[in-house]
């Protein structure tokens, strides 16, 4: 059956959205022109301009695509832990995963955007709301998924060193990567979570 007009829209636009975040990974933000996306997707210039007016409008467009692709891949993911018994191993599980987002090609394209920004005010004043909007999703998103342990009152300090040292880990990897650094930061997250969100009598069985 034919495509409607609405469903080639859509097609078009997430054409659109996909080879923004290709040509900010192999090409950085400086090289990611709209003529260098058009050529990515296959598209013309003026299918371009049809669906963003401008360039930022893109770029916006792109990111708010790429943490509404970081978050459902996490929550779908973290759905096959959620019968894990041990909590401890639970939240070791879940915060393993998240550090795997972080190392992936969306995350890389978020990060390219982020070091744009710092010397481009233009683009750091279209995306900060976008910023702002992710932010507050994925605090919501982490409450909902450990409702055991939202309440606690060191859960959003644990929550946001979490978050911020994976954003830095995530950063420094194409500078100077060290597996085995990286492990022991890993593993020591892990025990600082547990510390602050495991209750001490499920703390036992975790190595």
């Amino acid at each position: 059956m034919p495509r409607t007009q609405e469903e080639r829209r859509a097609g078009t636009r997430q054409a659109l959205l996909d080879a923004t975040t290709r040509c900010l990974v192999t090409r950085g933000y400086a090289g990611t022109t709209t003529t260098a996306v058009v050529q990515e997707a296959g598209v013309s210039q003026g299918a371009l301009f049809k669906h963003f007016a401008s360039k930022d409008e893109l770029i916006v467009a792109a990111a708010e695509h790429l943490h509404d692709e970081l978050i459902a891949r996490y929550v779908g993911r973290f759905g096959r832990l959620a019968t894990t018994a041990d909590p401890a191993d639970r939240l070791d599980r879940a915060l393993r995963l998240l550090w795997q987002l972080f190392c992936s090609r969306e995350m890389a394209a978020a990060l390219e955007l982020e070091a744009a920004a710092r010397t481009d005010a233009s683009l750091r004043a279209a995306l900060a709301p976008a910023a702002a909007r992710h932010a507050a999703r994925i605090r919501a998103v982490a409450e909902t998924l450990f409702p055991e342990s939202a309440a606690a009152p060191a859960f959003h300090r644990a929550f946001d060193l979490v978050v911020e040292t994976m954003h830095g880990m995530a950063a420094s990897r194409g500078i100077g990567h060290v597996a085995a650094a990286e492990r022991r930061l890993l593993d020591h997250l892990g025990e600082i979570a547990r510390a602050a969100l495991v209750p001490p009598g499920d703390h036992d069985a975790h190595p």
